[in-house]
């Protein structure tokens, strides 16, 4: 038994994933950030509560490589 399929749109996909690589890593960190920090107010909203303390550390890591 074999399966054909198309997927379309793929040729847009590849060329938009390679124009994000001529991005300046700048606005790929600024844009990066922002998304994690909806993931982190929802995260610290649904975190359970007994005494506060996860709530309060529950904060985002920077790490730099060079």
């Amino acid at each position: 038994m074999s399966f054909k399929f198309d997927v379309i749109g793929m040729d847009k996909l590849l060329d938009d994933l390679e124009k994000l690589g001529q991005v300046p890593q700048k606005h790929v960190t600024s844009s990066s950030r922002k998304a994690m920090n909806v993931v982190l107010k929802s995260s610290r909203a649904n975190a359970p509560v007994d005494t506060g303390l996860l709530k309060r550390y529950h904060n985002e890591r920077r790490t730099f490589q060079n």
